[in-house]
């Protein structure tokens, strides 16, 4: 089994007929103007997904794994944490995932990371971690 990529974006969309995945608005930085004053956390009303995509040589069986996310502030604190259970069909080898997320909480500016762990359940031996990187830019100023 293998990790072969995830990524940021505002929203994605699987084609029923061609079954093409279309990714929209991806997300490596954010820039935010604000009244507030700084060291207030701030909460955006935004949605956003953490889309992967995974392989398996192995196409016999349903395979479960467990996805956890944190998103991590630039000190490295863990300001949320996410997740949820992905399944390899029996007779798939590959795997699409899309984790949905409401809301998105900032401490300051700087370098956020979504930090994924991929973990295999039920006996299946795999384990896969990246970071996924978010530059987030914050102008303190009145509106």
């Amino acid at each position: 089994m293998q990790h072969h990529w995830s990524i940021l974006c505002q929203s994605s969309v699987i084609d029923i007929d061609s079954n093409l995945l279309s990714l929209y608005d991806c997300l490596e930085e954010l820039n935010i103007n604000t009244p507030l004053k700084p060291g207030l956390p701030i909460n955006l009303p935004i949605s956003f997904e953490v889309v992967s995509f995974l392989s398996d040589t192995q196409s016999q069986g349903n395979r479960k794994l467990e996805l956890k996310a944190e998103l991590l502030d630039p000190k490295g604190q863990k300001i949320n944490q996410f997740g949820g259970e992905l399944f390899f069909k029996d007779g798939s080898r590959r795997l699409r995932s899309r984790l949905k997320i409401q809301g998105l909480t900032l401490n300051e500016p700087g370098l956020y990371l979504m930090r994924l762990h991929f973990q295999g359940l039920g006996g299946l031996d795999f384990q896969a971690d990246c970071d996924l990187p978010l530059e987030v830019n914050i102008s303190y100023k009145i509106l």
